[in-house]
């Protein structure tokens, strides 16, 4: 299991998540999360979105 966290940012490209998973530090940026975003097949509503 791994959390996800989301540094400070100030423009949507800057965005990244950053988690710890098997002990080694992994990261996604925005660009991928658009690219793989198309095949995600939960509904909006079952996400949580920061305020």
């Amino acid at each position: 299991m791994a959390t996800l966290t989301c540094p400070p940012y100030s423009k949507p490209q800057q965005m990244k998540l950053i988690s710890t998973v098997n002990g080694m530090e992994v990261e996604m940026s925005f660009d991928t999360l658009r690219r793989v975003a198309k095949f995600d097949s939960r509904p909006t509503r079952e996400y949580m979105f920061p305020t």
